[in-house]
């Protein structure tokens, strides 16, 4: 059984989560499971877990919908949603209540963990 999802992130991303300005990840699709924590693997160049999210929960609407409900705390334009969505006419995103950086991040296949990161996400039941 999982026991965390592995989510990756570009790093100009995460560092807006880690900072609270950035609250809603987006996704053309959720994980099933969303009452696990989440790991955040920071793609390139940075290439490591560097935090988790304790808790967060999964949004699915109209684009326009889930724009309105969520461009606070989006992190990124209007422009880069829609075009992220292209011709969708659902969106969806992870919200995260906050994250924990951590001090010494997490190289993959260590701990259990993958030794490739997912395209976007994967469930893991790592020993960390």
């Amino acid at each position: 059984m999982p026991r965390y999802i592995l989510l990756s992130i570009k790093p100009q991303y995460a560092k807006l989560i880690y900072g609270g300005s950035k609250r809603y990840e987006f996704r053309r699709r959720l994980p099933k499971q969303m009452d696990l924590p989440i790991l955040i693997y920071e793609s390139s160049p940075v290439q490591r877990i560097t935090g988790i999210v304790p808790r967060a929960y999964g949004l699915t609407a109209d684009r326009d919908v889930l724009w309105e409900k969520t461009h606070a705390y989006a992190g990124i334009s209007r422009e880069t949603y829609d075009a992220y969505f292209g011709a969708l006419p659902v969106a969806n995103a992870i919200g995260t209540y906050f994250a924990y950086l951590f001090t010494d991040p997490i190289e993959l296949g260590t701990h259990g963990l993958p030794k490739y990161p997912p395209q976007s996400f994967c469930y893991v039941d790592a020993d960390l």
